[in-house]
């Protein structure tokens, strides 16, 4: 939507973005993420943070606020029809397919072999 507003909103010297939050530490959270693990996958969800997560954990409120912060800022004022995932790079879609080639398979591997999850087929 953002890249599509850009031209319009640019031609009158508005700037349009939007911040795309990954998982962030909020009492919701904390009620509702095991909701967003996926069934086949057997872990706390530390090691579902571990794995899924470049960071490895999930975002603070206040990092997700200076995104924002910075984008409503001066030094933003070039950038404009992006859409910022802040995710901590996150690379598992809410589908639980893998959005970047990256060390997924290794990492889960790694924590399985570290005995901190286990993955089961579907049956």
């Amino acid at each position: 939507m953002v890249l599509n507003l850009s031209p319009e909103l640019g031609a009158r010297g508005i700037t349009i973005n939007a911040v795309a939050p990954g998982g962030t530490a909020t009492d919701m959270a904390d009620t509702h993420a095991l909701g967003y693990k996926h069934p086949l996958l057997d872990a706390s969800m530390d090691a579902w943070e571990k794995m899924h997560g470049a960071l490895g954990r999930l975002a603070r409120p206040e990092e997700i606020a200076a995104v924002t912060a910075f984008l409503v800022s001066d030094d933003a004022s070039y950038i404009t029809g992006r859409t910022i995932e802040a995710d901590g790079g996150f690379f598992w879609t809410a589908s639980g397919r893998c959005r970047a080639r990256t060390a997924s398979p290794h990492r889960a591997a790694r924590l399985s072999a570290e005995g901190s999850m286990n993955i089961h087929s579907a049956a």
